[in-house]
């Protein structure tokens, strides 16, 4: 497994440790990391490294890539080829030594960011035309393509699966949901909008359910699913979910979308307007739609959602009011 370190790791690297696999974690930073029992096997090395990977892939007969270049959120990559070195030309390369290797199946970790933004009563399925809208989704959208045409022939037995993954929470969650989840502890939150655009969430621990599956189902090869927890949800169903987990009503204050608009506008005629460039973004950013259908893994491989929000938030609540 690649990325076991990042934000989905540990809850898979544990599931499949709980279902007898014996698991081989391949980073840069795994020897020192002390998220790991001794019954994980660490390999450290450079995933560009061809030659570290192919020493990796020994004796392995699958593999999870979950590492990547993720989201750059205070925009201080401005680098389309940073993306590519790492996502594109990366998987590229543990594709093609996987096959090599003997390797039977890998299952490669996307996003549903690659359908760009929905309407707001537009639910994206795995056919549905694609349009990454950063160079994050763009990268993983081009690293999909490589990863499965790897597999196309099924020669050497190798096939490859594409998971495109909603937001996930857990315990080691990052970026947005972690920011809301803190400001929300300490009671300060502005509501951009009326709340109710659309957004598709996975819980760590179902995410892990679902890559296995795809790992050891045979219906899985060549496909593309999205891995979600079965609803789509309105940003306010989400909020709500966490302050009723950390005990708090979920009363804020609420800065209309014709005001988000306006503040927007002036971004653009006042001088410095460092300040609001860094509202307008966050503010689109929250009123921004992503509704994605996991109906075909349920169907297909027989996935079954453990959490919803409720349970979700519930199981976490006690580490988001600690931090």
């Amino acid at each position: 497994m690649t990325g076991a370190t990042g934000v989905a790791g540990p809850a898979l690297v544990n599931l499949l440790l709980e279902k007898g696999y014996d698991v081989r974690i391949f980073s840069r930073h795994c020897a020192s990391s002390n998220d790991f029992s001794e019954a994980v096997e660490r390999f450290q090395g450079d995933l560009l490294d061809r030659r570290a990977v192919s020493m990796a892939l020994k004796d392995v007969h699958g593999v999870f890539h979950l590492a990547a270049k993720l989201h750059d959120t205070k925009g201080l990559c401005q680098d389309d080829e940073e993306y590519r070195r790492i996502n594109v030309k990366g998987t590229d390369i543990l594709a093609g030594e996987a096959r090599a290797a003997g390797v039977t199946r890998l299952v490669f970790f996307s996003t549903i960011n690659v359908y760009g933004c929905s309407g707001r009563n537009e639910i994206f399925h795995e056919a549905s035309p694609v349009h990454p809208r950063d160079r994050y989704s763009r990268s993983k959208l081009e690293a999909e393509k490589l990863v499965l045409g790897a597999g196309q022939d099924g020669v050497d037995g190798f096939s490859a699966v594409v998971l495109r993954v909603a937001a996930v929470y857990g315990k080691r969650m990052k970026g947005n949901y972690k920011t809301l989840a803190f400001y929300l502890k300490m009671g300060g939150f502005l509501l951009f909008g009326d709340g109710e655009n659309k957004r598709t969430l996975v819980f760590d621990k179902d995410l892990a359910a679902a890559a296995l599956l795809a790992l050891e189902h045979p219906r899985a090869r060549g496909e593309i699913y999205n891995i979600t927890d079965g609803y789509v949800h309105s940003f306010n169903g989400i909020v709500s979910s966490m302050c009723r987990s950390l005990g708090r009503k979920d009363s804020f204050l609420k800065v209309p979308e014709k005001l988000v608009g306006l503040i927007a506008r002036l971004e653009n005629k006042v001088p410095f307007s460092l300040g609001l460039s860094r509202f307008s973004r966050m503010a689109e950013k929250q009123m921004e739609s992503i509704a994605v259908s996991g109906e075909k893994v349920q169907r297909e491989l027989g996935f079954a959602p453990g959490y919803d929000l409720s349970k979700g938030w519930r199981e976490l609540a006690g580490e988001v009011k600690e931090r």
